[in-house]
């Protein structure tokens, strides 16, 4: 009978620790999707930064040629505005799709 409460005990003592690993591995890995949420807010931000800038630019250099009679700052707004619709498009291809919400 003392062979079966020491076993019990110590299955007892496993299974605390497996409950206390199972633990500290679920706050490791809710720190790391916040972590990884923090990050991809924060590359958004910089990515509608650069889009916004790039459009900013193209706008202020046409506005250097409002006739189109300069056909070199005309390219130059050309090439900035195909950027921003090249880096928008890498963007959007490159993002997931939302998931379904839970049923």
């Amino acid at each position: 009978m003392f062979g079966t409460r020491a076993a019990l005990a110590s299955i007892q003592a496993t299974l605390a620790a497996i409950r206390k690993d199972i633990a500290a591995m679920s706050a490791s890995t809710a720190n790391s999707l916040a972590n990884l949420q923090a990050a991809v807010a924060a590359q958004t931000t910089v990515t509608q930064s650069v889009l916004t800038l790039l459009s900013t630019m193209a706008a202020e250099i046409a506005a250097a040629s409002p006739t189109g009679d300069n056909p070199a700052i005309d390219a130059v707004v050309t090439t900035m505005n195909a950027n921003a619709a090249s880096l928008a498009a890498a963007v959007t291809a490159n993002t997931p799709a939302a998931p379904a919400p839970a049923a």
